[in-house]
């Protein structure tokens, strides 16, 4: 019987060949349903590649059943590596290719270099997110208000920060319309007394009136 034949042995009549190919047939037919179907998972979006990548492996696995090599095959490598190189499984790619092809070298450099860089972007918005939701906190914790933003053809877009120790610093506008003149104080922290920088604006006026 064709189905129990060892492997490499020879059919020795036309039923057990026409066993094989129906055989062959319906193998390759179930991998180009496999590989379809993987096409339209990558279709749909990121979070399907899993899906698509078991899809090329159980396509591979019927071409591998196969008594002869199949062209075929050497696409569905190409798909399941590439399918890795977008889930960032570099290693598992090259497994599917020529790791001395320096095309495939030069790709995936390619593709370390974006990943790094999506990963520096990713970081700093993290980063970003937290620290603006200390400051949103620290704000709430000590009972404060914040107003609409005034003076910006003044001071610019300033924002108050949080530093490690906890300390809260403010951008300050201090106005003096008598005199038509203001002081900007980009960093005024919170542990700061107004008397010290008042101490320090009147000497500077009292100069400038000496002189």
């Amino acid at each position: 019987m064709a189905l129990l034949m060892e492997p490499g042995s020879e059919p020795l009549t036309e039923g057990e060949k026409a066993d094989l190919d129906a055989i062959a047939a319906i193998k390759e037919s179930a991998a180009r349903e496999y590989r379809e179907e993987g096409n339209q998972f990558v279709k749909k979006g990121r979070k399907h590649y899993p899906d698509a990548v078991d899809c090329y492996t159980k396509a591979i696995a019927q071409m591998g059943a196969l008594s002869a090599p199949n062209p075929d095959a050497s696409v569905l490598f190409a798909n399941r590596a590439h399918v890795n190189l977008l889930l960032g499984n570099h290693r598992r790619a090259l497994d599917d290719q020529d790791p001395a092809n320096e095309e495939l070298k030069k790709f995936l450099a390619q593709v370390e270099a974006q990943q790094r860089e999506r990963d520096l972007k990713r970081a700093k918005v993290e980063q970003a997110i937290s620290a603006a939701k200390d400051l949103a906190a620290a704000i709430e914790k000590r009972g404060l208000r914040l107003g609409k933003a005034a003076y910006q053809e003044l001071t610019g877009v300033k924002k108050p920060k949080l530093d490690e120790q906890g300390v809260l610093h403010w951008p300050v506008l201090l106005l003096y319309p008598e005199v038509m003149s203001s002081d900007f104080i980009e960093d005024f922290p919170e542990t700061d007394m107004f008397s010290d920088h008042l101490d320090l604006v009147l000497r500077k006026f009292s100069t400038f009136a000496m002189g």
